[in-house]
């Protein structure tokens, strides 16, 4: 048995592999996590200083890269926009007043600063009544790039990048004293097929949804906890779930909370040279062996089509959930050699987006399994989104968001007219 980081790596003597279930994510922790308020489903807006007008029916192009910038604040942080030499302004205006303290977003190949002002009155770009607030962050390599300040109110927030290196850029972030409370309910499903532009602003993969989670994992890196699974669904691209270096083929399984009618999925991830390959089931893997102690995929096996309905696979399941799926899945090596995978993608090393679409067809859960071209070595999930035929609409949390911070709020946290900048965060 080979076990690594917190334990949780293990294979078998005969070369079974083991995923590991991670702690339940409960309502109370999905609370304790910061609501990303740089969304469109949370009603914030955009305009950007390049363009006239930013109409609602965008496009999205070849390479997954959109031709203007509105995808930075849909759930699909796999879309970018490129960032061309110069200046260039984005204005996200909220639905109403928040306190924030952090912005950031996810760089691929673009070089050069940010900086970030805000105001609580409709402004033009060059207004001297924008407020600066945190440090002016430059950037160059590839990976999340941070903004903090302190706690300040706001209902525009304006994002000055000055680029010397034409590039694409992912993912806009804009989070605070608002916390994760969950939608009141979920979007309706389309029978028709809609455009992409419709689709990408509800993610069934989604921390904030009340229902998603990743119950297992292969493994976990030395220094971390199952717990941070949530990291691959929490909407934040600063954050990731590192599996122990010494998996020979890092493994996850997300569970989207309910069978969903689905038509894209998505991911971010740092890994070595290799391949990444996604199953997409109807429910758990099935039978359970003796012991009761784990589930062995050896059994309950039945034929079941892909959804493009030309790739045949096989799927061992039974109609469980996840919270009450047992303590380890234990996979024999015959599973994935009956069981070719829906999607393959080989990856250069590094940093990569993967998003592929397919006919509508009922997901539950997605299996993603990286193999390495040369050995083990370090990997991580950013971000993991699943998408179905669903319009583009704005959500009301469970509760209603407060306007701002409450007079007692204020007095508690401190917030100052000009509070101090955390020192610059560069990557």
């Amino acid at each position: 048995m080979l076990v690594a980081g917190w334990g949780t790596l293990s294979l078998h003597a005969e070369g079974d592999q083991v995923l590991q279930k991670t702690p339940k994510l409960t309502d109370p922790v999905r609370k304790t996590y910061a609501l990303n308020i740089a969304r469109f489903n949370l009603g914030t807006t955009m305009r950007c200083d390049r363009f006239k007008e930013l109409s609602s029916d965008y496009e999205i192009g070849d390479g997954n890269i959109a031709k203007t910038p509105q995808p930075l604040i849909s759930d699909d942080e796999s879309i970018c926009y490129k960032l061309d030499e110069g200046h260039t302004s984005i204005v996200l205006v909220m639905a109403k007043v928040y306190a924030n303290n952090l912005f950031n977003f996810y760089n691929f190949k673009a070089a050069g600063t940010v900086s970030v002002s805000v105001s609580q009155e409709d402004l033009d770009y060059t207004s001297p009544k924008w407020r600066p607030v945190g440090s002016k962050v430059s950037f160059a390599e590839a990976g999340p790039v941070v903004v903090p300040f302190g706690l300040t109110e706001m209902r525009y927030i304006k994002i000055d990048f000055e680029i010397t290196q034409t590039g694409e850029i992912a993912a806009f972030g804009l989070f605070g004293a608002m916390r994760n409370m969950g939608y009141r309910s979920r979007p309706s499903e389309e029978p028709a097929p809609l455009p992409l532009h419709e689709i990408i602003n509800y993610s069934y993969a989604d921390l904030y949804t009340a229902l998603a989670a990743v119950p297992y994992v292969s493994s976990c890196d030395k220094g971390n906890s199952l717990k941070d699974s949530t990291k691959m669904i929490d909407n934040n691209s600063d954050t990731k779930y590192d599996f122990a270096a010494e998996d020979p083929s890092p493994t996850l399984v997300a569970d989207l909370g309910s069978k969903s009618q689905v038509r894209r999925i998505t991911s971010v991830q740092v890994t070595p040279p290799g391949r990444m390959d996604y199953y997409v089931m109807g429910g758990l893997p099935g039978a359970k062996t003796k012991d009761s102690s784990t589930t062995d995929f050896r059994k309950g096996t039945r034929g079941l089509f892909a959804a493009n309905g030309w790739l045949p696979f096989l799927l061992a399941f039974q109609n469980q959930g996840s919270e009450d799926g047992p303590p380890v899945l234990d996979i024999p090596p015959s599973f994935y050699a009956v069981n070719k995978p829906f999607r393959s993608f080989e990856l250069p090393g590094g940093k990569s987006r993967v998003a592929f679409d397919f006919d509508i067809s009922p997901v539950r859960y997605l299996l993603m399994r990286f193999i390495p071209k040369n050995g083990p070595g370090p990997l991580s999930i950013v971000e993991i989104n699943a998408f179905g035929n669903t319009r583009r609409q704005v959500f009301e949390p469970a509760w209603p968001l407060p306007e701002g911070l409450t007079d007692a709020t204020r007095q508690s946290l401190i917030v100052p007219p000009n509070p101090p900048d955390p020192p610059p965060v560069s990557h």
